[in-house]
């Protein structure tokens, strides 16, 4: 989903989403060129105050640490935007995920699969078959 976001051009990579001034005005000033879309935040946990303040009062806007982020997030709203920090957050996040999913027994390890691969079935064991 995330890379389609991105060929889409949906999907804008910011530096952090620290705010100057906790003003609604100041950031509707910086998100008037996305009118009336749906926008998501992908920010750290640590959140800007200022942003947080100035946000509280649009509609339009959702924040998302990395750890609350999930697909209904990218099919709901029209753009995501991506701080720096976030996205590290993400990666962190999703590569536990991945190295939590071969913890379960009953879902063969990458090792078991390669193994399976690696071996030939031989003459007599095709007869059989």
């Amino acid at each position: 989903m995330l890379s389609a976001k991105l060929f889409e051009e949906k999907l804008v990579f910011i530096d952090s989403e620290a705010l100057e001034f906790p003003k609604t005005q100041y950031l509707e000033a910086i998100i008037a060129p996305f009118k009336n879309d749906k926008i998501c935040f992908l920010t750290a946990k640590a959140l800007d105050d200022n942003f947080k303040r100035a946000s509280s009062n649009i509609s339009m806007i959702k924040i998302k640490d990395a750890q609350k982020f999930h697909v209904p997030d990218l099919i709901n709203n029209d753009y995501v935007f991506v701080t720096k920090q976030g996205l590290i957050e993400l990666e962190t996040i999703l590569e536990a995920r991945h190295s939590n999913y071969f913890r379960n027994r009953k879902v063969a390890s990458e090792e078991q699969i390669s193994r399976l691969k690696d071996r030939k079935m031989d003459k007599f064991d095709k007869k059989i078959i």
